[in-house]
């Protein structure tokens, strides 16, 4: 409910003073975004995002091949401001950070027998993961394969766990001064 009310109070005082954007800074990468997120409806794969600064982060994606077989990819990502977020599904357009990079998958390892001349590093793809700037719970996470077997797709999710003492209750304005959003410090 507190987040609803702070929602209505933020739009409705854009709208008496014009284009919010003057306000906040909607390009800043929040670090509260690191964490781990999944599917509930397809609980058993899941992400982790690190972010690293305003340009880059780091998706790890535990997930299955073709065969069913349990496989990760690990992608560094750059983070790009976009407009409209499709994380949200709301009325009002939104805008948001979407990570992009090329994910890599490995094999050939044998477990405690680590010998770096067996690791063969493959890139397997594209994935895209956005976050609406208002929100703190909800990602979008889209993928775009180039190894045989895998198809394009798409999942929303969910956070499943933060880092401690990384609330995402905070905003920065144009100035560069943190806020408190939503009525909880993160201090």
């Amino acid at each position: 409910m507190k987040i609803l009310l702070s929602l209505l109070l933020i739009f409705s005082t854009a709208s008496l003073y014009g284009d919010l954007s003057l306000y906040v800074d909607f390009t800043n990468v929040r670090p509260s975004w690191s964490g781990s997120w999944y599917n509930p409806e397809q609980s058993g794969h899941g992400i982790n995002v690190e972010i690293l600064d305003e340009e880059r982060s780091i998706i790890y994606w535990y997930t299955y091949d073709p065969q069913g077989e349990p496989i990760w990819l690990v992608a560094q990502g750059v983070n790009h401001y976009v407009p409209n977020s499709q994380v949200w599904a709301g009325d009002l357009p939104s805008p948001g950070i979407t990570i992009e990079g090329t994910a890599y998958f490995h094999e050939g390892m044998i477990h405690g027998d680590f010998d770096p001349a067996t690791n063969d590093r493959r890139e397997w793809g594209t994935i895209e993961l956005e976050f609406d700037y208002w929100d703190c719970d909800h990602a979008l996470l889209e993928w775009y394969p180039v190894m045989a077997g895998f198809s394009q797709g798409s999942t929303r999710l969910r956070r499943l766990s933060t880092v401690n003492g990384m609330d995402c209750v905070d905003w920065q304005d144009t100035a560069g001064n943190w806020e408190v959003q939503f009525g909880f410090d993160a201090e």
